[in-house]
């Protein structure tokens, strides 16, 4: 619009238009809606532009310059600084100036005019700099406290939810425990009933810190019912984030297997591989293994 308006668009000077469009070009690079510095080509491809610019814009005499379209040319270095493009941004800063001062002499012009219109590009490379290493700094500094303090949210949220689970699990525990205790508390006699459903709540209580992942109702049933016939049940499975969780049907699966073995002395279920359980009864001096395919699971119903 500049242009327009001094009348710069005269076909005796079509380098001046040229320049403008240059500078445009290189003005719709630079701002590009992205955090990361240029790429080394867009980069370079900008200095080019303006570098170009500026040697159309000198092609003049002084009187005919667009001197404002050369202190644009400094603005869009300047903004190279700005993005962290430093190597391309100090070549292109340096030239640009070189070039202008260069001309400036070759026209003899005063001193005191070359430093007047030198001003403003200094000024701007000046703020551009401090912007670099100054603002951009305050700038980092503030998000990466805004990042601690989400990440403090977070482990505070993680915390809150773990202290839930705790919750959940002791009020699981005491309603498990609960009759049994009143039982103990009451003095009533330790005979082979009561010290089965000691087993079994011990049992099971000793299961879900044990092994979480081998939770199920219908597979709790199972070992509850073996236990309580005096068969002694171990539930071991490696605790992992990435390991899967016990489905329906390989519980339904697990605990049909349990029940067969109804008598035996002791049963030891192992979940060590993601995708079989091995189930290895003991009756008397006689052992035998079992092992169960578990698929991925397609549903869960929560532990009772």
């Amino acid at each position: 619009m500049k242009a327009l308006v001094d009348g710069q668009f005269n076909p005796q000077y079509v380098t001046l238009p040229v320049a403008c469009l240059l500078c445009l070009v290189a003005a719709v690079v630079l701002t590009r809606r992205e955090d990361l510095p240029l790429s080394a080509v867009l980069a370079t491809v900008v200095t080019a532009l303006v570098l170009t610019a500026t040697v159309l814009a000198l092609s003049v005499p002084p009187d005919r310059a667009s001197i404002w379209q050369l202190q644009f040319g400094a603005t869009l270095l300047a903004m190279l600084f700005v993005r962290g493009d430093l190597v391309h941004a100090v070549i292109g800063a340096a030239l640009h100036s070189a070039m202008f001062v260069i001309w400036a002499l070759w026209y003899s012009m005063p001193v005191s005019w070359l430093l007047t219109v030198l001003t403003a590009p200094c000024v701007v490379y000046f703020l551009a700099v401090t912007w670099l290493f100054g603002l951009r700094r305050v700038v980092m500094q503030e998000r990466t406290h805004r990042s601690e303090a989400a990440e403090h949210v977070r482990q505070t949220r993680a915390e809150s939810e773990a202290a839930r689970r705790i919750g959940r699990e002791l009020a699981l525990v005491r309603a498990k425990t609960g009759h049994v205790l009143a039982l103990l508390r009451d003095g009533a006699p330790l005979d082979k009933e009561l010290r089965g459903e000691i087993a079994v709540v011990g049992g099971e209580i000793r299961d879900r810190l044990r092994s979480p992942r081998l939770q199920h109702p219908e597979l709790n049933r199972a070992i509850a019912a073996l236990r309580a016939g005096g068969t002694s049940v171990n539930v071991l499975a490696e605790d992992s984030e990435s390991a899967p969780e016990l489905g329906d049907r390989a519980a339904e699966q697990i605990a049909a297997v349990v029940r067969d073995e109804a008598g035996a002395d002791s049963l030891v279920l192992t979940w060590n591989e993601p995708e079989r359980v091995s189930i290895v009864a003991r009756h008397g001096d006689r052992s035998e293994r079992h092992i169960v395919e578990v698929l991925p699971a397609v549903s869960r119903s929560d532990a009772e």
